[in-house]
C-alpha cells in the first residue's frame, strides 16, 4: 500500500454523539504522515449516540462508511471493542501498522510463531493460508539475521514448509514444529512469541520468563492471563495503535522494569484534557480540550473549530545527497553483499551446524555473527539508496560552489593551497579530500566565488580561506 491512506477507527469510551452534532457530526482526525507508506487518519467514535443509549449496528456501520467515502481511504482496520460494537467481523492491521507494532519487539534471538491456518482443508482455508504466509515473510525479513532459532506453533507444519525451507537455506535458521506449547520454547528473556492464532487458547505456563508476547489479534482474554502471569512483557497491537494516536508514526514504547506487569501502550502517554491550547513542537501540532466543551461559550466555539481541523503530523526522512560515483559505489556494494556475500555466510552457517551441538561452536557463533553485519550493512544501504538524491556533476554550475564541485582553497594563515570535492554527509571522506556540505568548511564554502573569501568559525578560533578556483569533479 505504497503511499496510500489508512484510516483507524477507534472507540471514545464514555462520550457522546451530541458532543459532534454541534460540529455537523464533523469528529476530530489525527492525520499523521507514515513517510512512502501512506499516512494514517485516525478517527474516534463515541461509544453512545444518545445519552446512555448505544448505536444500533445499521447507523454506525453507516457512518463509518461515509468516513471512508470522504476521505478515500485504500483501507481501513477496526478497533476490536469498535468492530463488535458495529457487528463488523474483527481483521488484522493493514501491514504497514503490523510492521510498526513490530518495532517495539526488542530481541528475537528465539522465536516462536503461533500460526492461524486451522485443521480445514478447503480452497478458502488454503487462500488464507497463503496470504498468512506471505505476511509472515513481510513481518520478519528485516529480523531474521537476529533469529537463532525458530519454532512453529501449528496443526499444519506441511502449510508453512516453503517458508521453513527459506529461512534455513538462506540464513541457516534451525526449525522446530509442535502442535501445542506444551514445554518452554526458547531461554528466559531471550524469546519473543508471535500469535496470529484468533480464538486459540494459549498455553502461558509454557512460556519462558521475560518473553515479549505479541498479540497481533488483542484479545482480551490472552491480556489478561499475561497480566495474571506477570513476568510476560505484553504487546497489543490495537492498544499501540491508540498510543501511536497521541505520540505520532515515530513511537517506541520502552518496556516497564517494573515486575509482574506487562506494556500498557494506552498509558505510556496520558494526554491531559483540561484546557483547551495549542502547542507545536518540532514538527507536531498537540490539540487540548475541554472534557465538557458546553459549560463555555468560548470553549465551544473554538472546539467547533478545531473540528474542522486534522492534526498534522510531519516527519520527512532526510535526503541522502549523492554524487552519481557514490551512487553507483553504494550499489554494487548492496549487490555484492545481497548476491555473493550472502550465500557465502550461509554456507558457512550449513557446514557449522553439520558439525553437531551449537552451544559450544566457535565457528557457528562467528559465521552468525558475520550474518548480522551483512544484514546490518544492507538495511543501512537499502536506506540510503531508498532516500537518495543523486547529484548530476555535469549540470552543476561552477560560477558558485555547490555539491559535486571541486575546488581549489588558500588558507590565508599558513598560505597553503587545499583542494577538496564537496560532497554529501554519507559520502563525506577527510582522507581522500572529500567533505560534507554540512561541514563547517564545507557550509561556508557552499555559494561562495572565484576570488571570495570565507570565514569558518571553529573551537580553535575563526579560520580564513580564499577561493581560488571551482572545477567539475570529474575534470
Amino acid at each position: 500500500m505504497e503511499g496510500g491512506k489508512i484510516l483507524y477507527f477507534y472507540l471514545k469510551e464514555g462520550e457522546k454523539w451530541k458532543r459532534y452534532r454541534w460540529g455537523r457530526g464533523k469528529m476530530l482526525l489525527a492525520n499523521i504522515s507514515m513517510a512512502k507508506e501512506g499516512r494514517l487518519v485516525c478517527c474516534g467514535i463515541p461509544e453512545f449516540y444518545w445519552k446512555n443509549k448505544v448505536w444500533e449496528e445499521d447507523r454506525l456501520r453507516d457512518i463509518m462508511g461515509r468516513m471512508l467515502k470522504e476521505q478515500e481511504a485504500e483501507d481501513f482496520y477496526l478497533q476490536p471493542k469498535l468492530a463488535r460494537l458495529a457487528g463488523v467481523e474483527e481483521r488484522l492491521p493493514p501491514e504497514a501498522l503490523l510492521k510498526k507494532a513490530m518495532d517495539q519487539v526488542s530481541c528475537m534471538e528465539y522465536l516462536v510463531y503461533i500460526g492461524g491456518g486451522g485443521d480445514k482443508r478447503g480452497a478458502w482455508e488454503e487462500e488464507e493460508l497463503r496470504e498468512e504466509r506471505r505476511l509472515l515473510f513481510c513481518l520478519l525479513s528485516p529480523y531474521l539475521a537476529r533469529i537463532n532459532h525458530f519454532t512453529l506453533v501449528t496443526d499444519r507444519p506441511e502449510g508453512y514448509e516453503e517458508f521453513t525451507d527459506y529461512i534455513y537455506d538462506e540464513y541457516g535458521i534451525p526449525t522446530a514444529a509442535v502442535a501445542k506449547m506444551e514445554r518452554p520454547l526458547g531461554k528466559d528473556g531471550r524469546t519473543v512469541i508471535l500469535d496470529m492464532g484468533k480464538g486459540k487458547k494459549a498455553a502461558f505456563e509454557a512460556i519462558p520468563h521475560r518473553a515479549f508476547y505479541m498479540d497481533f489479534w488483542s484479545e482480551d482474554e490472552k491480556r489478561e492471563l499475561a497480566e495474571k502471569r506477570g513476568d510476560i512483557i505484553y504487546i497489543s497491537v490495537a492498544k499501540f495503535l491508540d498510543t501511536l494516536v497521541k505520540n505520532g508514526y515515530n513511537t517506541i514504547i520502552p518496556a516497564r522494569n517494573k515486575p509482574g506487569r506487562g506494556i500498557h501502550l494506552a498509558n505510556a502517554a496520558r494526554v491531559r484534557r483540561s484546557v483547551i491550547r495549542s502547542r507545536e513542537a518540532d514538527g507536531i501540532v498537540y490539540w487540548k480540550m475541554r472534557k465538557n466543551p458546553g459549560k463555555n461559550r468560548i470553549c465551544a466555539r473554538r472546539y467547533l473549530q478545531n473540528c474542522e481541523r486534522s492534526i498534522n503530523v510531519q516527519m520527512e526522512e532526510k535526503k541522502n545527497i549523492l554524487t552519481y560515483e557514490g551512487l553507483k559505489r553504494y550499489e554494487d556494494e548492496l549487490h555484492e553483499l545481497k548476491v555473493v556475500k550472502r550465500q557465502e555466510v550461509a554456507q558457512k552457517i550449513k557446514e557449522a551446524r553439520e558439525q553437531g551441538d551449537l552451544s559450544e561452536n566457535a565457528e557457528y557463533d562467528a559465521a552468525k555473527d558475520e550474518q548480522r553485519d551483512i544484514e546490518a550493512r544492507i538495511e543501512e544501504l537499502e536506506k540510503i539508496l531508498k532516500n537518495a538524491e543523486v547529484v548530476v556533476e555535469d549540470e552543476v554550475d561552477l560560477d558558485k560552489i555547490n555539491i559535486g564541485c571541486k575546488v581549489k582553497i588558500l588558507d590565508l594563515e599558513y598560505n597553503e593551497e587545499l583542494e577538496y570535492k564537496i560532497v554529501g554527509s554519507t559520502e563525506a571522506n577527510s582522507l581522500k579530500g572529500k567533505i560534507s556540505n554540512e561541514s563547517p568548511v564545507g557550509k561556508a564554502l557552499i555559494g561562495a566565488r572565484v576570488d571570495d573569501v570565507v570565514s569558518v568559525e571553529t573551537q580553535v578560533g575563526v579560520l580564513q580561506y580564499k577561493v581560488l578556483e571551482i572545477q567539475r569533479s570529474g575534470s
